[in-house]
């Protein structure tokens, strides 16, 4: 080459395809570098299925769970995972190897199981530049807990549907699902309320109503609503229910559905009504009896168990309450004749009282006059008693000179005598009259 002679310049695609090649490689860098830290567990396979690739968390989740893998798979190692085939990890790998032959098929999901552990899995396709099928690319997830969360939930969700009547909704109220308890409470089947909407199941009056508007505008915005609500099943028939509207919120925070759960409380209800029916009326009955008007009483009509036994228990006490009222009424009559007849007793025995008190007034006299008697003629007699003594004195002295005189005297003598035991004989009928006064005033003293 002369020295007039220049080297060849590069050609301008040359430099072109440099400059696309660090691109593609500081892509890849970067991208390589974003996959690192993800939180998705990421793993990439050739067309053999030959590990190529793994993030750091892949190796995290495999060395965290490496126990596990263990035992399904002895010889696993996590720190060897590159270059490992994953033939390993299926039972049937001819049943994936067709599954992944054809990149149409993909992305594929599944979900695998190692001991405890239940893991998520999608399979994509990898191309090269050309667009040639290259390898696929595994999305790893630990789904253990969610799986068991869904199981949990699940089971508690059957339960309810178990126990309780459940109905869907849409969130403007048109019925898209009902279990049987719910079917069996209202009546119908479901091909019957199918793309009906809720307001078949209340009355015109609720219907029409403006609350009724509100009440599926709220579910709408997504608002709970609790409480016991009367309805009316097939027929007519009215029940009531206790029932929760649940509307469910879609991915993108609004309501697409409403589940009501429900259980029917026709019964308690009516129980309840019942029960302040009777709270009123034996509030009646006691207002009433303290009104002095026992005549009121609880009415049994429609009353069983034991509101029947109170009710009859409180009839009870007002009737005995009136025999007894009746009785003491009665026994007042009795007593009232009775301390009337005394009265009357008491007025005879007084006029008789006094009668006999002047009986004895007059006894008294003439016992004083008969006493007065008696003793003037005691005074007599003492007199003709001296006299007869002087006169036989006078006698003896004169020398019985004069006997007619002394047989004379001998019989005043002997009649001195006589009249004195008769004077005894008055003394004593006397103090008898005496003592009988004084008994017939202690008894008409104690008879008044």
């Amino acid at each position: 080459m002369t020295k007039t002679q220049k080297a060849p310049k590069a050609s301008t695609s040359t430099r072109t395809q440099t400059k696309t090649v660090d691109n593609d490689v500081e892509l890849a860098l970067r991208l390589r570098g974003a996959i690192d830290n993800v939180q998705t567990a990421i793993m990439m396979v050739d067309r053999d299925f030959v590990v190529t690739y793994v993030n750091a968390t892949t190796r995290e989740m495999l060395t965290k769970n490496a126990d596990h893998f263990r035992k399904v798979w002895p010889n696993f190692d996590p720190e060897k995972i590159m270059g490992m085939c994953i033939d390993t990890f299926h039972k049937n790998p001819a049943h994936q190897r067709n599954l992944l032959s054809d990149p149409k098929r993909l992305p594929h999901r599944a979900e695998i199981t190692v001991g405890p552990l239940r893991f998520s899995l999608v399979v994509g396709a990898s191309y090269d530049r050309a667009g040639n099928y290259v390898g696929n690319v595994l999305e790893w997830a630990d789904v253990t807990e969610l799986r068991e969360l869904n199981a949990n939930f699940r089971g508690q969700i059957d339960a309810i549907r178990k126990s309780q009547a459940v109905i869907e909704f849409t969130v403007d109220g048109k019925i898209t699902d009902a279990n049987e308890n719910f079917l069996n409470t209202m009546g119908y089947s479901m091909d019957e309320i199918r793309g009906q909407h809720h307001s078949l199941f209340c009355d015109a009056a609720f219907r029409q109503s403006p609350d009724y508007k509100l009440f599926w505008e709220a579910l709408g915005r997504g608002e709970y609503k609790s409480d016991q609500y009367k309805r009316v099943a097939k027929g007519g028939r009215e029940i009531w229910i206790q029932a929760s509207y649940n509307p469910i919120i879609g991915p993108d925070g609004k309501p697409f559905k409403v589940v009501k759960y429900a259980s029917e409380v026709t019964a308690q209800v009516k129980a309840q009504e019942q029960l302040q029916l009777t709270v009123s009326q034996t509030q009646e009955a006691v207002n009433a009896a303290q009104a002095n008007d026992l005549t009121k009483r609880i009415p049994l009509d429609g009353k069983s168990g034991e509101l029947l036994s109170l009710c009859q228990g409180v009839n009870g006490v007002l009737d005995s309450m009136t025999g007894i009222i009746g009785k003491i009424i009665d026994s007042s009559t009795t007593i009232s004749e009775a301390a009337r007849e005394i009265a009357m007793g008491n007025t005879d025995l007084s006029q008789r009282t006094e009668e006999q008190a002047s009986s004895l007034e007059e006894t008294a006299a003439s016992l004083e006059e008969l006493t007065s008697t008696v003793r003037q003629n005691a005074e007599n007699a003492q007199q003709a008693n001296k006299l007869a003594t002087t006169a036989s004195e006078v006698a003896v002295k004169g020398g019985n000179v004069v006997s007619e005189v002394v047989r004379t005297m001998d019989d005043i003598t002997q009649a001195s005598r006589k009249i004195s035991e008769i004077i005894g004989v008055i003394d004593e009928i006397a103090f008898q009259t005496n003592i009988l006064a004084l008994n017939a005033a202690v008894e008409a003293a104690r008879a008044g």
